[in-house]
């Protein structure tokens, strides 16, 4: 019998958001003009201050992606070439942290601030 494996779906590390769509935000994610970048419901993104777009968050970045700002709401394929909008939670949330989605090398130090970040823009990991 084969086995099955479900992806992650839209929203599902949310716990609660804000009436309305007062959580959401349309957002750009930025390509990287060499190759295609699939993203998970749930990675953490950060907001390029050069560019205000928006890509992975990376603890230890200097151009903005240090600091985590939102959380994609669903899964994302952002092209080689061109940037995309996106769905993300921006704001008055509680998440899952157990279903968030983090840079390939992070580390609980850098998740936990990432964590920290999140909050003090009203995303509160639970």
């Amino acid at each position: 019998m084969p086995v099955l494996t479900e992806g992650r779906r839209a929203g599902e590390f949310i716990v609660s958001e804000a009436n309305g769509f007062r959580s959401r935000e349309v957002v750009t994610l930025a390509s990287n003009g060499s190759t295609a970048l699939t993203y998970p419901a749930g990675h953490v993104l950060a907001l390029v201050t050069a560019t205000s777009k928006y890509v992975e968050y990376d603890n230890v970045g200097t151009d903005g992606t240090e600091a985590a700002k939102v959380i994609l709401y669903d899964n994302v394929t952002v092209p080689a070439t061109g940037d995309l909008k996106a769905v993300v939670i921006a704001r008055d949330a509680e998440v899952n942290k157990a279903e968030l989605s983090w840079f390939a090398a992070a580390a609980d130090a850098d998740k936990t601030a990432g964590l920290v970040d999140l909050a003090a823009v009203g995303i509160i990991g639970r």
